[in-house]
């Protein structure tokens, strides 16, 4: 990502002379430098992830809304890593001007119930064929359903390996 140029000077792999602002928890007037990921999540997928999991829902088509909640979980949960507090509930309301800010432990809930429910998903039998719908246009995984529900496995578990301080922790 580039929002290492932001979080790197923070955890002082990196020397820098600039994206300083983040250390002092500020942000640097008129640039977005240290937002690619919220650019992503917001912006990018956005309403477009929530429309593609509602119609994939509304079509019955299983894999496409259980590749969509894994897209969903892992992004959201990287976001909450970086940010930490995050406009969740208020997110991608029509017309809402001033948005509430949701606390980082119901954004891991939430990021545990998405990635739960895609493996939910991706575990179903479709009873439409895709043809090349999915395979021709999924670049990480050719739609192979098995890689798609690891994913999903793997976002579940780095999310609940960063709640875990314990000394007897084990992967």
């Amino acid at each position: 990502y580039w929002d290492v140029r932001a979080t790197g000077p923070l955890t002082q792999m990196m020397g820098t002379t600039s994206y300083t602002n983040f250390a002092n928890n500020y942000y640097t007037a008129g640039s977005d430098a240290g937002g690619e990921i919220w650019r992503m999540v917001y912006w990018n997928q956005g309403m477009n992830l929530e429309n593609l999991i509602k119609q994939s829902i509304a079509n019955e088509e299983w894999t496409l809304a259980g590749i969509g909640y894994a897209i969903k979980a892992f992004s959201w949960d990287q976001m909450t890593k970086l940010h930490a507090d995050l406009i969740l509930k208020d997110a991608f309301v029509p017309g809402l001007l001033s948005h509430n800010y949701d606390y980082q432990d119901t954004i891991y809930l939430a990021v545990q119930g998405w990635a739960r429910k895609a493996i939910s998903y991706l575990k179903m039998t479709d009873a439409k064929e895709y043809g090349t719908k999915i395979s021709a246009n999924d670049y990480i995984y050719a739609g192979d359903k098995s890689k798609w529900i690891k994913f999903a496995y793997g976002v579940l578990v780095r999310n609940l390996a960063s709640m875990s301080n314990k000394s007897n922790f084990t992967t």
